[in-house]
Parts: structure tokens; C-alpha cells; sequence
């Protein structure tokens, strides 16, 4: 998620600068992250390049657990963060908005980045300073099985019900 420019000469926007010191950038980066979703996942539709679009965002605590001295998991502070989830693909927002609500397990993977948040110069005199946090383009979001009790599936249909749905 981070590079170092080697020779310390690159120029920086400032946010990065005061956050992370000279010679650190980011760059999208393809992610797998493992969380529970925060709230219920929002279907929207915006405008892009003038079409509309249907996306869904959602918000997920990414965690990871470890061992510790005795053996028990526990989840590592250092490692888990909110993370906000937008999907692009029109068929998997819809299905995520569908299917999926707040506290689930989700899977997701994509293209990860670092998103500043900058505060104004009256909240940096209070001692606020700037802030990030994960966002990420998702191109699969999939239910962890592991708190999954039972899934309903619909009837497969038949050549004479795809046949008939046709002539309609």
C-alpha cells in the first residue's frame, strides 16, 4: 500500500507530508479483506459521465486475529480498521443490497487505497490533525461461511418456463 521514494527528493501533496513524513506515497493495490459489515449496505444510483449507475457502499470492520501467549485469538489492534466498500459492478451492488446486512461476515476483494481526510486550519490550532482511511473498489464481495447456518436458493427453471418467459 506505501512506497518510499528512494532518494528523498519527490514532491508530496502536504496531507501526505503531515501524516506520513517526506518520501511516502500510496497507490491502489489489490486487497482481500475479511470483515463484518457496520450497517446495512446503501444501493445508490449517481450520475457518471452523464449515464447513471447503481452502486452499493457499505462500510466493514477489517480484522485480524492472532494467538496470544495462551493460545486464545484475539483481534489485532495494529491490523483491524473500518474500511469503506464501494461496488461498481451493477449485478453485484444490486446483490449485495439484496442479500447482505449489518453484522454479517463479508469477503472482499479489490483494488485498496488510502482516502486523507484533511482538517481545516481552525480544527489544526484545537491540536486536530489530519486522518485516513480505507476505501476500496470492490470486484467480489462474498459471504463468509463460517457464521452461515443456512441458505434458501430458488428453483432452478425449467426449458419450458425460460421458454415461455421469452414469448411473453
Amino acid at each position: 500500500m506505501w512506497a518510499v521514494c528512494p532518494n528523498r527528493q519527490c514532491e508530496w501533496p502536504s496531507p501526505l507530508l503531515e501524516i506520513f513524513g517526506q518520501g511516502v506515497f500510496f497507490m491502489a493495490t489489490e486487497s482481500i479483506l475479511t470483515g463484518n459489515l457496520l450497517a446495512d449496505p446503501a444501493v445508490k444510483q449517481i450520475k457518471v459521465r452523464g449515464e447513471d449507475r447503481v452502486i452499493c457502499e457499505m462500510r466493514i470492520m477489517s480484522d485480524v486475529w492472532r494467538e496470544d501467549h495462551e493460545g486464545n485469538l484475539v483481534q489485532d489492534p495494529d491490523k483491524s480498521q473500518p474500511a469503506q466498500i464501494t461496488v461498481w459492478n451493477e449485478r453485484l451492488a444490486e446483490g449485495c443490497g439484496n442479500l447482505l446486512r449489518k453484522g454479517m461476515r463479508v469477503v472482499v476483494m479489490g483494488q485498496s487505497y488510502p482516502h486523507i481526510y484533511r482538517v481545516s486550519d481552525a480544527d489544526r490550532a484545537q491540536g486536530k490533525s489530519d486522518s485516513f482511511e480505507i476505501r476500496v473498489d470492490a470486484t467480489s464481495v462474498s459471504l463468509a461461511l463460517n457464521r452461515v447456518e443456512q441458505i434458501v436458493m430458488k428453483a432452478r427453471r425449467t426449458q419450458e418456463q425460460v421458454g415461455n418467459s421469452d414469448q411473453a
